[in-house]
């Protein structure tokens, strides 16, 4: 990622965007190169948990779920090398995003876009190794290799401009009925490891929003006003210490 900034000529110093998976990633960078980040919005990012008997509330369903969810990837890798999927066909083993119907002809593009590229290989394997890398324990604490990695770089970022979007899928229009036990705790839990990289900053702050994990499709006022936020912030401290802005 560094060596691709600065083929890009983005400038010493830039502001770090990531969703999902990408905002672990975009964690870790800035962790390592905190020299090169004027500012960070993380969108709903992923976050790690330890995975063993000692830490996880009903670990034996949790585990056989994981392996459940993995089973079905490497399913997916699997149909992808066979040419099995299609964009355009039906797709029993879920391995295709959902779209609905899209009204806008750009939005119907985009759709059949993704779903292309999801049919391919490349994309399926990708999936299936960054949750293995995610989720699955490889020592006796419960770690996974990104949460090692995150444990290992992790330390404060002073007063680095931060916004984590945190989506609350339960509270979302597309959600009917109500959250079951299990989902409730999960919606306390993810809030509270929001609110720890939050805390990572003296200048981080916590965004809410009631839509699904692809916030930036739901609700792209957000994110925008997020980075506007964090350019802004960003901006005021390069002028206060006489540094080029991002």
């Amino acid at each position: 990622m560094l060596a691709l900034i600065d083929h890009a000529q983005l400038g010493s110093r830039v502001i770090v965007v990531g969703h999902s998976r990408g905002g672990l990633n975009a964690r870790l960078f800035t962790y390592q190169h905190t020299d090169r980040v004027a500012g960070m919005v993380l969108v709903d990012p992923s976050v790690t948990e330890k995975l063993s008997p000692a830490t996880t509330l009903n670990y034996v369903r949790t585990y056989e779920r994981y392996l459940g969810r993995g089973q079905q990837m490497q399913d997916c890798q699997r149909a992808a090398l066979q040419h099995a999927l299609q964009s355009e066909a039906a797709d029993p083993l879920k391995c295709l995003d959902d779209f609905d119907t899209q009204g806008d002809p750009r939005e119907e593009a985009l759709a059949h876009a993704m779903r292309s590229m999801e049919t391919r290989p490349s994309y399926q394997a990708t999936l299936f190794s960054e949750r293995q890398n995610l989720f699955y324990p490889i020592d006796d604490q419960g770690d996974s290799t990104d949460g090692r990695s995150i444990a290992q770089a992790d330390h404060s970022l002073g007063n680095l401009p931060l916004v984590v979007i945190l989506a609350d899928w339960f509270k979302a229009s597309s959600f009917k009925g109500k959250p079951t036990a299990e989902q409730a705790r999960f919606i306390v839990w993810n809030t509270q490891q929001m609110q720890r990289i939050v805390h990572e900053s003296t200048r981080g702050s916590l965004v809410e929003v009631a839509a699904r994990h692809y916030v930036q499709k739901e609700r792209p006022d957000v994110v925008i006003d997020a980075i506007r936020h964090v350019i802004e912030l960003a901006r005021s401290s390069a002028a206060d210490q006489g540094q080029s802005t991002p």
